[in-house]
């Protein structure tokens, strides 16, 4: 099942409603939308069973790091 199939779930039902999904690449970095919209889900496939210890602490940190960003971009967009 790829990122946007799933995170196409978690958008609002109604189509009044604009959203869009953003995947985020391996650093756990977004590019802005193409479109305009009020909803945004973001983030990234799951890792594959048997990744190395290290590895899942540096995406997990990385993933944290992501959103404290996007909490202050929140912040200083309102």
């Amino acid at each position: 099942m790829t990122f946007e199939t799933l995170a196409s779930l978690l958008l609002p039902a109604d189509r009044a409603v604009d959203g869009v999904t953003i995947e985020a690449d391996e650093r756990w970095t977004v590019q802005p939308p193409k479109a305009q919209a009020t909803r945004v889900v973001w983030g990234r496939t799951p890792l594959p069973s048997g990744v190395s210890v290290p590895t899942l602490l540096r995406t997990a940190v990385l993933r944290e790091i992501a959103i404290r960003r996007a909490r202050r971009r929140k912040v200083a967009g309102r």
